[in-house]
């Protein structure tokens, strides 16, 4: 009656609930930075990180504000996946995690949003890998349009407020959603191995290749060398394996020793 029972500043709620998110995400990353210091162990990597971050949760932000179809056309998959690649997948969904909550922190479907953007995120890591082949770039978007279809369908399907036309105009975005995620985190692995210096899986399993022309110079020139290469590298790798090394990694570093 009096109204106590009501909040008296939805603003300074709103600040306090995003501030507790905040804090959470930072005692979150200082628990993976003590477990996992190589990924914040270099200055370029922070930055590269903390300027993704930021770029996503700005554009996501405005994509979301007062908007019906375009939060389901932003890419944010892309984000996930680009860290899974370039550092690991537990980092990646990490990451993820917060860049969502923070997103949809104050959305009045902050719910549907949230597994929107989450659970397609999460299947697309799955399904890369290291992103070996540019065919997983493919079959990643194809499960991250999947995933996300199925979230629209779950919530929005017999809700009431969403009728046949609305319902496909979403599962449309969604698929553009995953295909624009793959696309976008292809290029995306490539902005940070060249800004970070390190190759990328498809960078890799390019040099390795038996027709490249390098190891073709090797096998024309010193063909007892290129077989010496090759066992060494066939040992290293099994040794590599062995102990959780980047077998990739390993295996084309022995290939030109």
């Amino acid at each position: 009656t009096f109204g106590l029972g009501e909040p008296t500043n939805q603003t300074s709620l709103l600040i306090s609930s995003l501030a507790v998110i905040v804090v959470a995400a930072i005692l979150v990353l200082i628990f993976y930075q003590r477990n996992r210091k190589q990924v914040f162990s270099q200055l370029n990597s922070l930055t590269m990180i903390a300027f993704s971050f930021l770029l996503f949760l700005v554009l996501a932000k405005f994509f979301i504000m007062d908007h019906t179809i375009l939060p389901y056309l932003f890419p944010m998959a892309a984000f996930g996946l680009t860290l899974s690649i370039v550092f690991n997948l537990e980092f990646g969904f990490f990451m993820t995690l917060i860049l969502v909550a923070l997103t949809v922190h104050g959305h009045p479907r902050g719910n549907e949003l949230a597994l929107y953007f989450l659970l397609p995120t999460v299947a697309g890591m799955l399904v890369i890998g290291k992103a070996r082949r540019v065919s997983a770039f493919f079959a990643t978007s194809l499960v991250i349009s999947v995933v996300s279809a199925a979230v629209v369908v779950a919530f929005r399907f017999g809700d009431g407020f969403t009728d046949w036309i609305g319902l496909l105009t979403l599962m449309g975005a969604s698929l553009f959603n995953g295909f624009a995620s793959g696309t976008l985190a292809l290029l995306l692995q490539n902005v940070f191995a060249s800004v970070l210096d390190v190759p990328t899986a498809l960078q890799l399993m390019d040099i390795s290749r038996p027709d490249h022309p390098l190891l073709q110079l090797i096998l024309t020139n010193a063909p007892g060398t290129y077989q010496h290469s090759l066992q060494v590298s066939n040992l290293a790798e099994q040794a590599a394996d062995a102990i959780g090394a980047d077998r990739l990694l390993v295996r084309v570093g022995t290939l030109y020793h």
